[in-house]
């Protein structure tokens, strides 16, 4: 399928669903329905996806690295995926996180936040400035899954209701409709886990560098909930015909929860591409901050 053809497939999709549809225990699921639809009809689809080093070692090295979570001062969390290639930078010999080094460089944080990165637990970690909670997390889900499991599976049955009897979703294949069933209960659990973290330490605010996954949809929904600021900071050129920052052609008056409440884009011209949705509802902002990693590079 050609990403023109993904396009007008997607709008063509949300144009005829109904939102309120997709409201199950005050969270809207439709940005995770939107998101797996996309990546499943793309084939590399997503930067998760290269080959990993899987060993007990670094289950073990792991471990340890994830007890310096408990040890944080209050800070602001930057959360950063593990074998995140689009945001690997290496220099000096050390891999560096690309948008969080380039943040470091502005007058307009008080503080830098604290480098959270969370991923397979049993590969190491990406970036060498990071605290590695992928075991600790790792933990948290597999205890959540078991301790929740009635409530996970009215989930469940509200996710195949909505498959099974709404026009929109006749067409879909089984393995596209059992994705999105995955997805979406995967979320769930993923907002236990982060609740639990953020109550043992809670951030002064949230950023990081894509929402459009589990780990984003889930963190930034808690933190959201929790009245604590969520912050996207551009990552790349988020052009008019994106699937993720534009051709939002249907958002609730009071946004997604489970989407970054501010944009801290690059540039004027970025904020365009943003009017479009962002004007048709009142949480979502978007801030016009400053691209920081020309600077960066230029200093080292």
């Amino acid at each position: 399928m050609t990403f023109e053809n993904l396009l007008f497939r997607v709008i063509d999709i949300e144009n005829k669903v109904k939102l309120n549809d997709f409201n199950i225990h005050g969270i809207n699921y439709w940005p995770i329905f939107r998101t797996t639809i996309i990546n499943n009809s793309i084939s590399d689809n997503h930067f998760f996806k290269s080959k990993e080093s899987f060993s007990l070692i670094y289950f073990f090295k792991g471990i340890i690295n994830s007890y310096k979570f408990f040890f944080i001062k209050k800070n602001s969390f930057f959360l950063c995926y593990k074998n995140d290639k689009s945001a690997l930078f290496q220099a000096k010999k050390i891999n560096l996180h690309k948008q969080y080094e380039s943040i470091s460089l502005s007058n307009k944080i008080d503080q830098l936040p604290i480098l959270l990165e969370v991923g397979n637990p049993f590969s190491k970690k990406t970036f060498s400035k990071s605290i590695d909670i992928s075991q600790l997390y790792f933990f948290i889900y597999f205890i959540s899954k078991i301790s929740f499991c009635l409530r996970l599976k009215k989930l469940r049955n509200k996710i195949r209701k909505i498959l099974n009897h709404n026009e929109v979703f006749k067409t879909f294949s089984v393995d596209l409709k059992k994705r999105i069933l995955i997805d979406c209960i995967d979320f769930s659990v993923k907002t236990l886990v982060w609740s639990a973290l953020f109550k043992i330490k809670t951030p002064k605010e949230l950023y990081l560098k894509s929402f459009n996954n589990n780990y984003g949809f889930a963190s930034v929904y808690i933190c959201n909930f929790m009245k604590i600021d969520t912050i996207e900071y551009q990552h790349g050129q988020q052009g008019e015909d994106s699937l993720t920052y534009s051709n939002w052609n249907k958002i609730p008056k009071n946004g997604f929860i489970i989407m970054p409440k501010y944009f801290w884009l690059w540039e004027e011209i970025f904020k365009e591409k943003f009017d479009n949705w962002i004007n048709n509802q009142d949480f979502h902002k978007v801030k016009v901050f400053g691209n920081f990693w020309p600077d960066y590079i230029k200093s080292n």
